[in-house]
């Protein structure tokens, strides 16, 4: 029983540090995150997003935020990220189909784009 003791002690501290460790990281998250895709401002012609390249045809795209302006009259049969994607995603409100809020490429391998209704896109600063 000796043996064992010294094992039990150190699993007893491994534990411990690890509850602390979860605990203390909970407790700095927000509890009113959102999701790190958005809608910035919108008007009567324009909607500006903040999203992440999401299509695998992004690949011109470095993986960080953009800030993109869309032709709202142009977009009025799709949504903006209403699956609450990390990224942000247009999706189709007929046929469900999702494109990239950064370069409006399809998300699948249809090929479809709707890159001619983007006005504006910039990198945000990190």
């Amino acid at each position: 029983m000796t043996i064992e003791t010294p094992k039990l002690r150190l699993l007893f501290i491994v534990i411990l540090v690890v509850g602390m460790l979860t605990v203390s990281y909970a407790e700095i998250q927000p509890n009113d995150a959102k999701p790190c895709s958005q809608i910035i401002k919108q008007n009567k012609t324009t909607i500006t997003v903040l999203a992440y390249p999401s299509s695998w045809r992004d690949n011109g795209y470095p993986w960080r935020a953009y800030k993109v302006t869309w032709d709202k009259r142009i977009l009025k049969n799709y949504r903006f990220n209403n699956k609450k994607t990390f990224e942000g995603e247009w999706t189709n409100k007929h046929d469900d189909m999702d494109f990239s809020a950064v370069s409006g490429h399809e998300k699948h391998y249809h090929g479809l784009d709707i890159s001619k209704y983007r006005l504006k896109i910039e990198r945000c600063k990190t």
